[in-house]
Formats: structure tokens, C-alpha cells, sequence
């Protein structure tokens, strides 16, 4: 039975290294680029909103929470079901 050679598993890990390091120099600029607009996207939605007096919340559960008191505060009933 024959081994393989060390030297050629050895070029085998650089090659399939340095060809992950190379999609990942490609794929970086265009993740970090998605994120920045994103995140720009973000600030104008929240911008908006807030000319039109609508409040922002930076957590789901305090905004889960004052939409609970607005709702229990006017009355407004939920369904059970849609």
C-alpha cells in the first residue's frame, strides 16, 4: 500500500489555503460595502420616521412594551386568530 508523499499533502493544505485567502480578499470589500449600505439604508428610515414624530426604538422589548401600554391605554383588543 502506498502513502502518500508528505510533501505533496503539504502543497496540497498551501494551495487550498491560499485560494480560501484569495476569495476571502475578493469577498470582504463586497461584505463590508453591503453593510455600509445597510447601515445607511438604517439611518434613513430612521430619519424619516422621526420627521414624521413616529418614536424609534433601539430594542424590540421596549418597543414591544410601550406598544402594549399605547394598545391597552386606547383599548384596542387583538384578535386571537387571523
Amino acid at each position: 500500500m502506498k502513502s502518500e508523499c508528505p510533501v505533496e499533502i503539504l502543497m496540497f493544505s498551501v494551495d487550498t489555503t491560499l485560494t480560501i485567502i484569495n476569495i476571502l480578499l475578493i469577498i470582504l470589500p463586497l461584505i463590508c460595502r453591503e453593510l455600509q449600505d445597510l447601515k445607511h439604508g438604517q439611518l434613513l428610515m430612521q430619519h424619516l420616521v422621526e420627521r414624521q414624530g413616529v418614536p424609534v426604538f433601539n430594542s424590540i422589548p421596549v418597543a414591544l412594551s410601550c406598544t402594549s401600554k399605547v394598545r391597552l391605554t386606547l383599548g384596542i383588543v387583538f384578535p386571537l386568530y387571523l
